[in-house]
């Protein structure tokens, strides 16, 4: 009996051996000292220019489709073709949508006929005045009906709504189609734009800067990289990205001086002029993302006790082997740049040569 209960008791025995364990492991890890590298955060930078990726875009782009379904019989282009507006892009057969057009033309018809029937035999009561209107209504119906197919009908040929290049063709000819199935992408390369995101602090600029330009709006080529264009704002959004926190803007090219640019390249944007952000600079090494998700960038913050607490910051661009911090520290801060990883929250740590950020 004695054997049964010993043998019961001892997975919960190890249990309680494991927790208390765990939580000694825990507490030496807490109160262990860590020697760490750490930096001291100098006095914030003004910056008068700040560099964004880019995208080139067609001002005017749109995928084309059929409003109908139907087999494709015509589809003479290609891509890379440039084609004028209202050039044919496709067109369907048209067989099923012309007989059902010239049966509504049938209906109406005959419909008109016994209407204008009813208006001379109404006038001498010869039909109720429910027989009139009934006829009435199916002459109104055919009528709607006789649009709808006319509509169809027109539907069964795609063209250009403006000018530009055919960028893209989804589909081959003689293929089914199905109604609103891209057939082919259209775009105007010759007004082209850049789209670029950017952080809060430069979509609050206030009225007065604006009055005053203070802002000047630069893109840079890879592979034009001795030749500057020109940008003016075509339009922003006032919504920010869920995950990035950044605001679309859209960006116009000026000036294209020449040169062949296409939808897809790639360009950096520059943002200059007075109305600059004051940043701090760290390594990159100090900011980690938040291991629980609930911030988007954290560092190791160290108090006067030479203890480490997890920090949130707002980061901005890199610069090389340090990364801008927009919002989280202030000067005289005392941050880990090392083995980030390897520290606990409270944990007392022992400060190795401090280095100053620039």
């Amino acid at each position: 009996m004695k054997r049964l209960l010993m043998l019961c008791l001892l997975p919960g025995l190890v249990l309680l051996a494991g927790c208390e364990s765990q939580q000694q492991q825990d507490s030496e890890t807490e109160n262990s000292i860590r020697p760490v590298k750490y930096t001291i955060v100098s006095e914030p930078t003004l910056l008068t220019q700040r560099e964004f990726p880019g995208v080139l875009q067609a001002k005017d782009r749109v995928d084309l489709s059929f409003q109908v379904s139907g087999k494709l019989k015509k589809l003479p282009i290609k891509e890379g073709q440039i084609i004028q507006k209202d050039d044919l892009i496709g067109q369907l057969d048209q067989r099923d949508y012309q007989a059902k057009y010239d049966s509504a033309v049938a209906d109406f018809e005959n419909a008109q006929a016994d209407y204008e029937r009813a208006k001379k035999l109404i006038k001498k009561e010869f039909i109720s005045q429910s027989d009139f209107d009934k006829l009435r209504a199916k002459k109104d119906m055919t009528d709607a009906n006789v649009r709808l197919a006319k509509k169809a009908l027109e539907d069964t040929v795609l063209k250009a709504p403006f000018s530009g290049t055919i960028a893209k063709q989804y589909v081959r000819n003689f293929t089914d189609i199905q109604a609103k199935e891209p057939i082919a992408s259209l775009q105007n390369n010759d007004e082209l734009e850049i789209v670029v995101s950017v952080p809060e602090y430069l979509m609050v600029m206030n009225d007065e800067d604006k009055r005053q330009g203070s802002f000047d709006l630069k893109a840079v080529f890879q592979n034009i990289p001795k030749e500057t264009f020109d940008l003016k704002v075509n339009e922003f959004a006032t919504e920010a990205d869920s995950s990035t926190r950044t605001y679309k803007v859209t960006l116009g090219i000026l000036d294209k001086k020449g040169y062949n640019l296409y939808p897809g390249m790639t360009a950096n944007v520059y943002i200059s002029g007075k109305a600059g952000k004051k940043v701090n600079l760290v390594p990159v090494n100090a900011v980690f993302a938040d291991p629980d998700g609930k911030r988007a960038s954290v560092v190791w913050k160290i108090d006067s006790d030479n203890r480490v607490h997890q920090h949130p910051v707002e980061i901005g661009q890199l610069k090389g082997d340090q990364i801008e911090i927009l919002s989280g520290l202030e000067t005289d801060d005392k941050i880990v740049t090392a083995g980030v990883h390897h520290l606990v929250e409270n944990q007392p740590v022992k400060l190795l040569p401090a280095s100053q950020t620039p």
